[in-house]
């Protein structure tokens, strides 16, 4: 887009986007830095264009935030669908061409409420929304809405649909380490929510309570009382804080629409139900008004490809000449009745030429998951050949050299590594201000460990010197005498590592993550913000795997959970060994990838081991049980292969002889007959 008019002044213009030219028409909504307008292609199909001009830099990079958010949740059809943006950085310009909608929830509400609206078209409603912010909260990494409310939800192409990404974000607030940092994240959050949908995390940062998805599951509670009431679940911060929720005596509510209501607006977002959770118990409420897809929690993470093709929008026009795309069927076969619901459907992905020589993998993408008017999508105008279906690891040779136990693997990092002790300081680290001083030449010494603390909210006094001369000298010893502490303990010593020594405090944090056993939880709750960005993002990673697959130990091994169930696993298929679980578990090896390739210690190495070792794991037992659907195959087997060829040099050249060559080949015996969960427990039988 060159040299754009004003955004106020585009009706009656022709604007080119992306090869696609339309017609403005007139201006259909404003604010202070964006216009809507009503646009035609040369089909005469009705669009919106939006157009934005941003003050700043920092507000124009979030418009292109925003279309990449639209972009990356288009495979829901219950999200409002962006097809293509043009930009202008010189003049911080934006125009973004989506679907056109009809009406929004708010007026929808206000204008049938009167004569009533049927608990089923309440259910429907409530589901279309849910399904979009599952959606949102099952990508890598998660995006959080932020603004879920009636007014962002609007009716189009027969479905509702989720709209308003201005306020999307990744951003996951835990701890606040400064006055500043907490004023900054105070100003994100007055900025991006509205008071009458915002959660109480939100309202009190005193309370350092976890700022991340579920502040769309209580945004969603407020949008179902508004549906059933015509009013607003909560006016004033005060209200939030009391959750002084009133229900108005001459509106009948449906009781199970009220327990909804109830669960969603739980204050403690560590107690409020996850986005799955709720579309689980809708469905055990109205389960002949909710579709199937989510009765089972092993469904959970599964894409919105294969549900009944409805809402979908049109793609506008394009000037230039292409051919026209041909889309393939794919066919469920039914084995039994009851294996329509459980089974995992078979996806057809297509390649889309996007021009200029690139090419993106897409799912053909169907409708949604509730039960609306059918309505048939006119497919964009562009080229597509069929991907292959060879197994990416049908090239590679049927054995391999080198195999491995990781069973009984103990990670040897020696090369490259002028160190004698674990915790000596590496040169040349990226992510710190000031760089730690170089360990002194001095013999061990013998620290007298501080006596355990009772376990109260009193503060913990640590001497910082002592600390880090018992980690240097007896990090083995820290951390058992850390794990039989209290949490005051544990968090005022791990606060005060990392403060002290930023490399050496993160490591040793690495090293007690990977020997806690099941006490992860524990440790991510009392380790502070770290100073590197990268390694948050795995810490946050961590965070997200365990908060939906607890049983996975420091060091992503499975061991307490064979002794609880006296070694009777859960089936294939079933949480911890399921798809939902490989895709959570990948999105922490690509943040353990990124980490290592900036900053290659071996701490961070055993991490990404550990990731690349139990996802593997997953998939072999998924495709031995055959379990294995189109995620596995088209999605989790290839970033395999890709990541395999990032890990082995890193951790070969830490000295890691026994990584295996070439990435696992699942269809070879040779190649996975030593591949194990990772362990480092004694197994014992139950008594």
């Amino acid at each position: 887009m060159s040299s754009p008019p004003s955004i106020d002044s585009l009706t009656g213009s022709k604007i080119v986007i992306d090869n696609v030219t339309v017609d403005v028409q007139e201006k259909i909504a404003s604010g202070n830095d964006t216009c809507i307008y009503k646009a035609l292609d040369s089909r005469g199909s009705l669009y919106a264009l939006k157009a934005m001009k941003a003050a700043d830099e920092i507000t124009f990079q979030s418009y292109i935030r925003q279309y990449d958010f639209m972009r990356k949740a288009s495979n829901c059809p219950n999200i409002i669908s962006v097809f293509c943006q043009s930009i202008d950085r010189a003049s911080h310009t934006a125009i973004f061409l989506m679907e056109m909608c009809e009406e929004n929830l708010t007026s929808y509400i206000s204008s049938h409420f009167e004569q009533g609206i049927d608990d089923k078209t309440k259910v429907e409603i409530f589901q279309a929304v849910a399904a979009a912010i599952h959606n949102l909260h099952a990508q890598q990494p998660s995006i959080i809405h932020r603004k879920v409310s009636t007014d962002s939800v609007l009716f189009s192409h027969g479905a509702w649909k989720l709209s308003g990404f201005s306020s999307a974000t990744t951003t996951i607030y835990r701890k606040f380490e400064s006055a500043d940092a907490r004023i900054q994240a105070q100003n994100d959050i007055e900025s991006n929510t509205d008071l009458r949908y915002r959660a109480p995390e939100l309202l009190d940062l005193d309370k350092n309570l976890p700022i991340y998805r579920k502040v769309d599951v209580w945004a969603l509670g407020c949008l179902l009382y508004r549906l059933c009431t015509n009013k607003d679940a909560f006016e004033t911060a005060d209200q939030i804080n009391n959750v002084s929720l009133t229900w108005p005596e001459n509106v009948q509510i449906h009781p199970k629409l009220k327990s909804m209501i109830k669960g969603c607006l739980e204050p403690d977002p560590r107690k409020r139900p996850s986005i799955d959770q709720v579309l689980s118990k809708l469905y055990e409420y109205f389960p002949e008004w909710v579709n199937p897809r989510w009765q089972e929690k092993k469904q959970a993470g599964k894409p919105f490809f294969n549900m009944p093709k409805y809402g979908a929008a049109t793609m506008p026009a394009n000037k230039v000449r292409r051919k026209p795309i041909v889309f393939k069927e794919f066919k469920v076969e039914p084995n039994k009745e009851e294996d329509l619901v459980a089974a995992p459907r078979r996806v057809k992905f297509v390649t889309v030429n996007l021009g200029n020589g690139r090419k993106r993998m897409v799912p053909h993408r169907r409708g949604s998951n509730c039960d609306m008017p059918n309505v048939d999508a006119q497919p964009p105008a562009q080229d597509v050949t069929a991907p292959s279906k060879a197994n990416p690891f049908a090239l590679m040779k049927a054995s391999h050299a080198q195999t491995t136990d990781f069973s009984k693997r103990k990670v040897s990092f020696n090369a490259e590594l002028p160190i004698s002790d674990p915790f000596a300081e590496v040169k040349k680290i990226p992510f710190v201000l000031a760089s730690d001083p170089a360990p002194e030449s001095k013999p061990p010494q013998k620290v007298e460990a501080p006596a355990k603390e009772p376990e109260t909210k009193e503060e913990v006094n640590i001497d910082a010197e002592a600390l880090v001369n018992e980690m240097k000298n007896d990090h083995r010893g820290l951390i058992k005498r850390l794990l039989e502490g209290s949490d005051e303990l544990m968090s005022a010593s791990i606060n005060s590592l990392i403060k002290s020594s930023p490399v050496l405090g993160t490591r040793f944090l690495f090293k007690l993550l990977h020997k806690c056993g099941n006490r992860v939880q524990r440790i991510l709750a009392n380790s502070p913000t770290n100073p590197s960005k990268e390694v948050q993002a795995v810490l946050d990673a961590r965070q997200n795997v365990i908060s939906k697959f607890p049983m996975f130990e420091g060091n992503l091994g499975l061991d307490q959970l064979r002794i609880k169930s006296e070694g009777r696993m859960p089936p294939v298929g079933e949480p911890p060994i399921c798809t939902a679980a490989a895709v959570e578990l990948q999105g922490l090896l690509e943040a353990s990838l990124t980490l290592l390739e900036k900053l290659p210690i071996p701490e961070f190495a055993e991490e990404g081991i550990f990731s690349y070792t139990i996802v593997s794991y997953i998939v072999l037992k998924m495709k031995q049980a055959k379990k294995a659907d189109e995620t596995i195959f088209n999605t989790v087997i290839p970033k395999l292969v890709e990541e395999h060829g990032r890990l082995k040099p890193i951790v070969r050249k830490l000295g890691d002889q026994n990584f295996p060559s070439a990435p696992f080949n699942f269809d070879d015996p040779n190649s996975v007959r030593n591949l194990h969960c990772p362990t480092y427990i004694q197994r014992q039988k139950p008594a």
